[in-house]
Order: C-alpha cells, then structure tokens, then sequence
C-alpha cells in the first residue's frame, strides 16, 4: 500500500470504541435477555429511523423500542431506560483504550486529518462533546444529523468534503458492519476491516477490502 493518505476516516462502534457492557443495562432493568432487546432495538425498521434521524426525540426512540417489546410502559419507565441507556453509552464514548489514544495521536502528529463515518442515533452519540475522541478527531458525520447511512455514497461525500480531501488520498477503517466498507470502496476510498473488537468474517464484502488488521497499531504502518 504506497499511497500517500491525507485524511483517515474511522468508523466509531467495534472500531475506534466497543460498546460498554455495565452492571446496569437496559434489558437488566427490564429483566428481559440481551438478546430480546438487541431484538427489537435493532430491528431493520426502527433502525433506520433512529439512525437517519426520523426519530430524533430520545424520549421517542426508547417508547418505540418498548412497543416493539410489548411491554407495559409508563413515563417513569421511559425515563429510567432513557437514563441508563444514555449513561451505558457515553461511558462508552469516555471508555478509549491506551493504544486507540495513542495511534490517533501519532496520525495527528504525521499531519493527517482525522474524521469519523457512524451509524449512529441521537443516545448514541448524546456523550460525544465529554469524550476524548471530540478532541483528537477533526470531523465527524453522524447518520442522524446528516439524515443518511452508510453505505449510502452521500454519507462519505459528506465527510470528504468536510476535511476537503479526495477519496482517492482517504482511507477508510471499520469493523464491516453496515456494509461500509463496500460503501466506502464505491467512493474510491482505501479500506481496512479492523476485527480488533469484532470479526464479522463477512466473505460478502472481501472484495471490497484492500488491507486486513487485528490491532490498531497495525494501521500505523499503512499510513
């Protein structure tokens, strides 16, 4: 890999962070499996309302969840998911590992610009002033603001014109989920699955993978 980058855009779940597992999550508090909530939480139609914005009131978001659940609800119960729910997930954002720290840093210290490509609804990303990571990246383009996902091409548009650079000097990192990282290669970006946090093994997208890593160390020696 001989290009010379000038930008690297990461993806921000099972990538640059995984998500917090905390002595008090949402299915625990309503005594259902991970697996029931994930269920409905994640649910291809609601998904995507929550990740392109349609539901932009988190108050919303977690009634809609709740329904999907068939659970009786009330607003002390919305509350109090809501609550755990955006606490579980900015102690995420917060919750960087010594060695994500240190690369980004050295990335910066090479002179190249720093920008985050997330699927992400409006809890998920409630934490993201408080963290770290809002000072050492240089851009970010949420779904939920931008009203699109990925591997839609608009949504990495958006992000290379926001660090006005070409795809073609990009590279892109992700765990694969989303498609993104065929989404990215469409556009003309670099791109690396990260299985650091989560091997997805997607064959599906192999394709579309130009480099491979286990570590984020390993992305120092592509850039």
């Amino acid at each position: 890999m001989e290009k010379q980058f000038e930008a690297v855009f990461f993806d921000l779940f099972f990538t640059l962070v995984e998500p917090l597992e905390t002595s008090r999550t949402e299915w625990q508090y309503l005594r259902i499996s991970r697996e029931e909530w994930e269920h409905s939480a994640e649910a291809s139609e609601l998904y995507i309302e929550r990740a392109t914005g349609q539901l932009a009131s988190s108050h919303e978001m977690i009634e809609a969840i709740l329904a999907r659940l068939k659970l009786p609800t009330s607003p002390r119960l919305v509350e109090d998911v809501l609550a755990i729910r955006q606490q579980r997930m900015a102690g995420t954002l917060r919750m960087l590992e010594p060695d994500v720290i240190d690369v980004l840093l050295e990335m910066k210290k090479r002179g190249l610009k720093l920008g985050v490509i997330s699927n992400a609804d409006v809890i998920d990303i409630d934490g993201w002033s408080s963290s770290y990571l809002a000072e050492l990246i240089d851009s970010t383009v949420f779904s939920c603001n931008h009203r699109m996902m990925k591997p839609e091409p608009a949504i990495y548009h958006a992000a290379l014109s926001e660090l006005a650079v070409s795809a073609e000097k990009s590279l892109f990192v992700g765990d694969g989920g989303d498609e993104e990282l065929t989404g990215a290669k469409k556009v003309g970006m670099t791109t690396v699955r990260l299985s650091r946090f989560l091997d997805r093994g997607d064959l599906k997208q192999s394709s579309f993978v130009d480099c491979h890593v286990s570590s984020f160390q390993e992305l120092l020696k592509l850039v």
